[in-house]
């Protein structure tokens, strides 16, 4: 409930859902986006995040370019969940060799600092950076599917993430067949 489904959602039709229905599995595909003069589709799984639908999560895993890791800012819980379960998870499921491109994103920042409480509970953009530091993430986006900030620029970054992931794979496979055929 750190607001996924809302941010896949908001890019793809441009607003936010009027109600929240709980994600276990869902499969969304974009129009074609134009980006680096390429034209790509992109294909979003989106899982449950609860903890027991790992089995669900080990297809996706497997299957995607680029893994997009989310906290809600108001979410300290969520927040320390990416460094002591969620990366942990990927990794095991991967092996401790990935090469997928990880985008760390920090949701919900429109109710950051709202109130006294979630001035001192909300989780810092500094704080952000440090743990997409610490697990080696491409990226750090801070979003808001209600003020759509942050939305446009995190699939443009999952977009590139994803092309530069099919540049490497072809490259491998050039290399591959080049030795094959000496």
């Amino acid at each position: 409930m750190v607001g996924k489904t809302g941010l896949a959602l908001t890019f793809m039709k441009q607003k936010l859902p009027e109600k929240y229905v709980a994600t276990v599995f869902d499969n969304f595909a974009t129009g074609s986006q134009s980006i680096t003069g390429d034209r790509c589709t992109v294909n979003m799984f989106d899982t449950a995040g609860r903890q027991d639908y790992e089995g669900l999560r080990v297809f996706t895993y497997k299957e995607s370019e680029v893994i997009v890791v989310c906290y809600s800012v108001m979410d300290r819980v969520s927040f320390c969940s990416v460094q002591d379960h969620w990366m942990p998870e990927i990794l095991n499921i991967l092996g401790s060799t990935n090469k997928k491109s990880v985008i760390l994103v920090a949701t919900q920042v429109d109710l950051r600092n709202t109130t006294d409480y979630e001035k001192v509970y909300s989780v810092s953009t500094s704080e952000g950076q440090r743990l997409a530091k610490d697990i080696g993430a491409e990226t750090f986006i801070e979003c808001s599917a209600v003020t759509n900030k942050g939305v446009a620029e995190l699939f443009q970054n999952v977009i590139l993430c994803g092309v530069k992931q099919r540049k490497k794979k072809v490259s491998i496979l050039r290399k591959m067949f080049k030795k094959l055929a000496e």
